[in-house]
């Protein structure tokens, strides 16, 4: 089942929606300076101000071979058709994240890249986006922790509860895995959502999986080994991020 369609999808670790535009550039002011009259007196000259543009800040302009899809399936290890990998683009759309009917605005990004894999029931996603400041990247990483904070529980229109928790991880600046897994009637059903966050300086790196996990007798031991995949598919990516 696909995680960002259909009925239980609407509320996944993740929603592609919405298209982020890439980088403006400001440039300097060119219009052409007009010439005084002539006079008898040599007036004393007055300094032309001028306007000098505010550079990006250092690193957060993302390598265009930056190995975001590093370490996924080939695409001869899909079922072919629309599987197998996508990106890096930075035309995709961006991700979004949603719980319990609030979904966060896209932030104001520098530089954005986001690529994936699709298969049967194995969805993967990771996007990298730069920020102006590290204030506004840790703005971004506190909003959605935040968000599956507040929502621990979640109905579905199916039947299923939705149980949202937050590990706390160990990469980079600081890091955290959000684990969706599912019940029905009060009893673990198959279906495991995995977003880990981590962001360096200004950079956030944002990979998610869901696929047909959870279902299993200690859901809290499944939620525990889902974070520790989480990070340790990103991993060998941390220290290259563009902080």
């Amino acid at each position: 089942m696909n995680p960002l369609l259909g009925t239980r999808t609407a509320a996944t670790a993740f929603l592609a929606v919405g298209l982020l535009g890439g980088l403006t550039a400001c440039g300097d002011d060119t219009s052409p300076a007009v010439a005084d009259e002539p006079s008898s007196a040599t007036p004393t000259p007055t300094p032309t101000p001028t306007s000098t543009p505010t550079p990006e800040p250092a690193g957060t302009v993302i390598p265009d071979d930056f190995p975001l899809l590093d370490g996924y399936p080939t695409n001869n290890q899909s079922e072919g058709g629309d599987n197998g990998r996508h990106g890096p683009s930075r035309e995709l759309d961006p991700l979004r994240f949603a719980a319990c009917g609030s979904k966060l605005p896209l932030p104001e990004v520098t530089d954005q890249l986001r690529g994936g894999w699709t298969n049967p029931e194995d969805y993967r996603e990771r996007q990298l986006s730069t920020f102006g400041s590290v204030d506004a990247a840790e703005a971004f990483v506190g909003d959605i922790e935040g968000l599956y904070a507040a929502c621990s529980t979640e109905d579905t229109e199916d039947g299923y509860t939705r149980v949202n928790e937050i590990v706390a991880g160990s990469l980079g600046d600081y890091a955290f895995t959000h684990v969706r897994r599912y019940e029905l009637d009060g009893a673990p059903a198959i279906g495991l959502a995995t977003t880990t966050v981590v962001r360096v300086g200004r950079a956030v790196l944002v990979s998610a999986t869901y696929n047909e996990g959870g279902g299993g007798p200690d859901p809290q031991q499944e939620v525990t080994d889902a974070a520790k995949q989480g990070e340790e598919a990103i991993e060998a990516l941390v220290p290259q991020l563009p902080a």
